[in-house]
């Protein structure tokens, strides 16, 4: 593969140079406007934090603009809510009332919700990414996204029941069915993009993932019914229980290590197929004939994880450091209690906010900077289409908190 063709020889065709200080101020004052206003000021203020955001994105040399409102979220939500508390509370009657008959009915009502929310979630994940290209602009020129958010929903539950059924060995398939409907409906102005991706390839990418994470469940679920760890004598303080488990300590250390082991190299290896699926989707798209590339690094990616898990563990660390003082009585219940308050003011109030800029941001700015073309004037060639937006937001999306920033 030349450079050509990785990309890695062309200049970055989208730039990101978003202000961190007027960033960290606009999101300080969403805050608390959010907190003053009883959390109705938060669709307002996402509106203000995705127009630092587009306006910050240059593609070949130009600006995007976005044109949502926080009206717009605010109606969308009151509707799903609408929609979601209607369709819960139906099916909560049905359901209650034959749980009554029948208390089998008890755990399929469990799974009818599960199924429920998982459906919407994919159908307001379509709708999200509908409403937020429609309401972005380049060169005056708007994007949009054609398609139907209930085809992408029953494929999406299709492929996800077949990856429940083969223990995640369709998860490739379920990935590239997911792409493949997105990105070929994403159109800009008369032109649209064109992904010509297939699941054998992505397989390449996730098969060790999912075998060191099989491994991981298998072990978890070994532990579950021939060990007994989980069982009910156990969990309730049953003496003889209790001892008959203590007597395979050494084999619950090592079933135990062994599962964290591999929960964790698993962990590791699925993001690394997730950065790499970022740049195989990216390398087989097109527009107007124009191809895209993207040289990430997973590297990269891995060093700005390995920050979020580092701040993570020390705020961890300082909780657990409250506790020690309170057990060794170093310190008066009164400090204690003020420094437990404060810590829980200070993870509520900013812990999102420094995920923000500190993960959201520097990935953004990684994945989007790493995207180059061999035809840099496409946008420019493309000519101006109309197409009618959604009324409203993100509705389901924002309800279930689905991918929103």
């Amino acid at each position: 593969m030349d450079c050509q063709e990785s990309g890695e020889c062309m200049e970055p065709f989208i730039t990101f140079d978003i202000s961190k200080g007027a960033l960290t101020w606009r999101l300080l004052k969403n805050k608390f406007l959010t907190i003053i206003t009883l959390g109705i000021y938060r669709f307002w203020g996402k509106t203000h934090v995705r127009r630092m955001f587009w306006h910050s994105i240059k593609v070949g040399g130009e600006r995007l603009q976005y044109h949502g409102t926080g009206m717009e979220l605010f109606l969308g939500f009151l509707i799903a809510i609408a929609i979601l508390t209607g369709v819960f509370f139906v099916f909560g009657l049905v359901f209650g009332l034959l749980s009554v008959m029948n208390q089998t009915f008890a755990v399929v009502t469990q799974l009818a919700n599960f199924l429920m929310l998982y459906a919407f979630w994919q159908f307001a994940y379509f709708r999200l990414w509908r409403y937020r290209l429609s309401r972005t602009s380049l060169r005056t020129i708007r994007f949009y996204l054609t398609g139907k958010g209930m085809t992408y929903m029953g494929r999406a539950l299709m492929w996800s029941a077949i990856t429940l059924l083969t223990l995640g060995w369709a998860y490739p398939k379920l990935v590239q069915v997911r792409a493949d409907y997105l990105m070929n409906n994403v159109c800009y102005g008369d032109q649209s993009f064109s992904y010509k991706g297939n699941a054998g390839e992505l397989m390449k990418m996730y098969w060790p993932a999912i075998l060191v994470l099989q491994l991981a469940y298998g072990v978890m679920f070994y532990q579950f019914f021939a060990m007994g760890i989980y069982d009910p004598e156990v969990i309730s303080g049953n003496q003889e229980a209790v001892d008959e488990l203590v007597q395979d300590k050494g084999l619950l250390i090592t079933t135990s290590s062994i599962f964290m082991t591999a929960f964790v190299v698993g962990t590791l290896l699925f993001l690394w197929a997730r950065v790499k699926t970022f740049v195989y989707i990216t390398n087989n798209t097109t527009l107007s004939g124009a191809r895209f590339f993207s040289n990430l690094s997973v590297g990269k990616v891995f060093l700005i994880l390995f920050v979020t898990v580092l701040v993570s563990a020390l705020i961890i660390g300082a909780y657990f450091g409250l506790i020690a003082l309170v057990v060794s009585g170093a310190a008066s219940e009164e400090f204690i209690g003020i420094a437990m308050i404060g810590f829980f003011i200070f993870v509520f109030l900013f812990m999102d906010i420094l995920m923000f800029l500190f993960v959201l941001v520097p990935l953004f700015r990684a994945a989007a900077t790493s995207i180059s073309t061999d035809n840099p004037a496409v946008f420019e060639e493309v000519a101006v289409s109309s197409r009618t937006s959604p009324k409203y937001g993100e509705g389901l999306a924002d309800a279930l908190d689905v991918g929103a920033f």
